[in-house]
């Protein structure tokens, strides 16, 4: 007597690796299964071929979960990069070789800038460059360059990460870059507020110059670190 076994339903480990997840959203919280997988599971023709996989489809529709628990962030990461890469402007941008040199270009000026203006600002500070230029009017021309670099740099950014998630967001230099530039920023606006006030505000006094030659000296480094950590990306492996 022969008998027919059921299909079983896929297990909690394929599930969460597979495929099905690619239509997540509300990054963090749930992701959102794509239509063909429900029409999949809920198909006359399915239902007769897997009928116990089919009567059980409501809970293969829910996020998977491990020891009870939604699966966190390395693998729901994972899911975020694979739905990300298939989106669109990710295959658009894919799709001509040319693009993502480009981008990559425009990024590495908009960085050169950026540390060019900060290395400018840090040898005015020292007093090794332009003497018969006030600091404040070298920090006015080199934070104005510095903050219009910015935009670009997330822009550009933001377009690498789009064509190539994985490489960006599970690698661990990405985050060490991301660290760097935004420690970066706080302290460019902790050094440009009180030239608001007053454009001759690190002038003013020793004590004020040697602070602010300081906070010169750390900004530049900050974006070192930032160029190195956006090198690094390249030889280290995704996580």
């Amino acid at each position: 007597m022969s008998v027919i076994r059921e299909a079983a339903p896929p297990s909690s480990k394929k599930w969460q690796r597979s495929g099905a997840w690619r239509g997540c959203v509300s990054y963090g919280r749930h992701w959102s299964l794509t239509e063909n997988l429900k029409q999949t599971y809920t198909s006359a023709e399915y239902r007769t071929a897997h009928p116990g996989t089919a009567r059980n489809a409501h809970a293969l529709l829910r996020p998977p979960t491990a020891g009870g628990k939604i699966v966190t962030a390395p693998e729901h990461l994972d899911h975020f990069c694979e739905w990300l890469k298939v989106t669109p402007l990710a295959n658009a941008l894919s799709s001509a070789e040319w693009v993502v040199p480009a981008v990559q270009t425009v990024h590495i000026l908009a960085i050169g800038a950026v540390v060019g203006s900060g290395l400018i600002l840090t040898l005015r500070a020292l007093g090794l460059i332009a003497p018969d230029q006030t600091l404040a009017t070298v920090n006015l021309r080199s934070l104005r360059v510095i903050w219009w670099s910015l935009p670009i740099l997330l822009v550009t950014g933001l377009l690498m990460i789009t064509a190539e998630p994985a490489r960006s967001l599970e690698n661990p230099a990405f985050a060490l870059k991301m660290a760097l530039l935004l420690t970066s920023i706080a302290v460019n606006l902790g050094y440009q507020v009180p030239l608001k006030r007053n454009p001759d505000f690190w002038e003013l006094s020793a004590g004020r110059r040697r602070v602010g030659r300081l906070i010169a000296l750390v900004t530049l480094g900050l974006w070192v670190g930032v160029v190195f950590s956006g090198r690094w990306i390249a030889y280290v492996q995704a996580g």
